[in-house]
């Protein structure tokens, strides 16, 4: 078979790299089976197609394309894959996640009325339409936001944790609410930890989702930040500096209360507001960086041991 190019040149499929080769035999037995079916075949028989990794050496913008190939063929498709792009372009509902448990290989897949439009809505924005890989994570670490995913996951590289090796996927839920991505974990058998802040609105966040631990043991699925956020954590920990130099002198001075007292940091980071954070942030990790690079202990605890329970629920 020689496939046409743009210059109406004909190139032998076998001189074409293996993903136009693999696309290819995808269009050719496409067409086969549009063809069979028109002949000579009972009226209602329906194929059943197994493919294996369709994803193999295509580009990423073609690997999201292939998928309309493969649903355009005739009969019932049953596809395995490792790709997250792949994964973007399927339903929730026709997903089945395969795992080995014990030596058993089971079968996994989200049941209808699990979850209302709303949640599919946001589920198929924000999980599965742009981070499709989530699906493949053998445990969730769910975090409020931004400041709580970067520090999460600079932490685990200045403690030399490989999250990725380990199968942990951060997943932040300030865009989807934290009980709609815990029914989804459960339901594709993803373990998860939920992580929320010390305040009055992470409390109702870790609340929420005590009710589906289903008497699993809370602390290896839920912990609220001693602090009321990760800001003041830092902070507290050791690494307030950058947040002092933001708010000046005379700000701090308004205070009235020292840095060694309770709720100090507390008031500084109100009076800080929202400006900067992101760049602060990064500048106390970078003290924490360098003072881990000088053979002291420098990740705050809590955060060091929430690292280490997520690590542990991935074997």
């Amino acid at each position: 078979m020689n496939l046409l190019t743009t210059s109406n040149a004909r190139i032998p499929i076998r001189s074409h790299g293996e993903g136009t080769q693999s696309l290819s035999v995808l269009l050719l037995f496409s067409a086969y089976l549009h063809t069979r079916l028109q002949s000579n075949v009972d009226q209602n028989a329906d194929p059943i197609i197994s493919i294996e990794e369709p994803e193999a050496h295509l580009h990423p913008n073609a690997v999201r394309s292939v998928w309309k190939i493969l649903k355009d063929m005739p009969g019932q498709k049953i596809v395995t894959t490792h790709s997250g792009d792949i994964l973007s372009e399927v339903d929730l509902s026709n997903l089945r996640k395969m795992s080995c448990k014990d030596g058993i290989t089971q079968c996994t897949s989200i049941e209808d009325g699990l979850f209302t439009e709303d949640d599919l809505r946001k589920l198929n924005h924000h999980v599965r339409h742009y981070r499709g890989e989530l699906l493949f994570a053998r445990c969730w670490l769910l975090v409020e936001g931004e400041t709580d995913s970067t520090v999460f996951a600079e932490c685990a590289q200045i403690l030399q944790m490989d999250l990725h090796q380990a199968g942990v996927r951060i997943v932040e839920y300030s865009q989807v609410d934290q009980t709609t991505l815990i029914k989804l974990a459960d339901a594709l058998d993803i373990k998860w930890f939920l992580v929320s802040d010390g305040d009055i609105e992470g409390k109702r966040s870790a609340k929420s989702a005590k009710k589906y631990l289903n008497a699993r043991d809370e602390d290896q699925h839920i912990r609220i930040l001693k602090a009321d956020n990760m800001e003041v954590l830092l902070c507290e920990s050791g690494y307030g500096a950058p947040y002092q130099d933001i708010v000046g002198k005379q700000q701090r001075s308004n205070i009235k209360l020292k840095p060694d007292q309770p709720g100090y940091w507390n008031k500084l980071c109100k009076t800080m507001g929202k400006k900067s954070k992101p760049s602060l942030v990064r500048k106390a990790l970078l003290l924490i960086r360098q003072k881990q690079e000088s053979g002291a202990s420098a990740v705050p605890t809590e955060i060091e041991e929430i690292l280490k329970i997520v690590a542990r629920k991935s074997p």
